[in-house]
């Protein structure tokens, strides 16, 4: 397990620049995820983990003895030498002839990569290449790899095949991976956890469910796409839900963890596949906006004039203008107490 407590690093004197007081764990055999803006602190955290920054204020401990590798999206190739060759210059530990040979084609293999073995670097494609540099980073056996973005330059049918194929070696090989990554699809797909930075603070970490259903701030619930935010009001309260009030429409919200009160305002989160266009739907919508997403389209509606997102199955027929009558799933809804 790595933890992490209240790391702090600052480039200048600004607040921002950096980050601050964070603190995390990894699991041991965790695929983590770190999200943020641009600026936000990600590949500082990454960095500091991997020993390139060594001037920071806080505690990096792991817990077992482990084996480090750092990949950015450099191409850090030799292109007149061969894909053997590369590897091969990698390797951090003395071996005789023949366990090199076969600790560098067992990587090869598993990356798919036998077959251009004595083929010169500058020959391979750019999928290729990315596959080479990532059997440099997996041929010393690490037990943890930090991914600082490596795969933002590959088009998205190879980055989701290479993906998947290191996906199978990490879990096989029980490797912690810690993946900055700005692509919340992938995060929210291909993670175990994910911590989402801002500013160089923490704003949330938990499973990619938790995160993305139950958002602790207005940011968290914007930064993954389209969140319906609206001020509600509590009208009743039990001791599982709320009775809630939007407009005039009424709905039922499970209740937090946080003291609330009866006519206390909150900021409800309807997301847009919780709104569900319904022939015999209590409410009623006119399409404001329509835009094709492959399988779903995404709706602007138009309800009591609020502006809301709703996502539907692209084959539904919908015309800009029409007034629409829809549902909105009840235990969907997530709301913050403090508006």
């Amino acid at each position: 397990m790595l933890t992490i407590e209240k790391l702090t690093h600052l480039y200048s004197n600004k607040s921002t620049d950096g980050i601050s007081n964070l603190s995390l764990k990894v699991k041991t055999g965790e695929i983590f995820c770190l999200l943020g803006p641009s600026g936000s602190g990600k590949s500082t955290t990454l960095k500091c983990i991997a020993g390139l920054i060594d001037n920071f204020q806080g505690n990096i401990e792991f817990t077992q003895k482990h084996v480090v590798s750092y990949v950015d999206q450099s191409i850090n190739l030799n292109e007149n030498q061969d894909v053997f060759s590369n590897i091969k210059d990698a390797l951090n530990t003395e071996l005789s002839e023949e366990q090199t040979h076969s600790q560098i084609r067992t990587v090869l293999s598993r990356l798919e990569l036998t077959n251009e073995i004595k083929t010169l670097v500058s020959n391979l494609s750019g999928g290729q290449k990315q596959r080479v540099v990532m059997a440099k980073s997996l041929v010393n056996n690490p037990t943890m790899l930090l991914l600082d973005e490596p795969f933002a330059n590959l088009d998205p049918i190879l980055r989701t095949d290479l993906i998947h194929d290191l996906l199978r070696i990490f879990k096989q090989e029980n490797i912690t991976v810690i993946w900055v990554t700005h692509n919340t699809q992938e995060a929210l797909r291909y993670s175990d956890k994910c911590a989402l930075l801002n500013f160089g603070k923490l704003c949330q970490v938990g499973s990619p469910r938790e995160i993305y259903h139950h958002p602790t701030s207005l940011f968290v619930a914007q930064y993954f796409g389209e969140c319906n935010c609206l001020i509600a009001k509590t009208i009743e309260i039990s001791d599982q839900h709320l009775l809630i009030k939007v407009h005039e429409a009424k709905l039922e919200v499970k209740k937090n963890d946080h003291p609330i009160e009866v006519n206390q305002n909150i900021l409800l989160f309807i997301k847009p596949e919780a709104i569900e266009i319904a022939e015999g739907g209590r409410f009623e919508a006119v399409v404001t906006s329509k835009e094709f997403l492959g399988s779903e389209s995404l709706l602007g509606l138009s309800w009591n004039n609020q502006s809301l997102w709703c996502k539907t199955q692209s084959m539904t027929k919908t015309e800009i203008g029409q007034t629409l009558k829809f549902n909105i799933q009840n235990q969907s809804l997530h709301y913050l107490n403090e508006v």
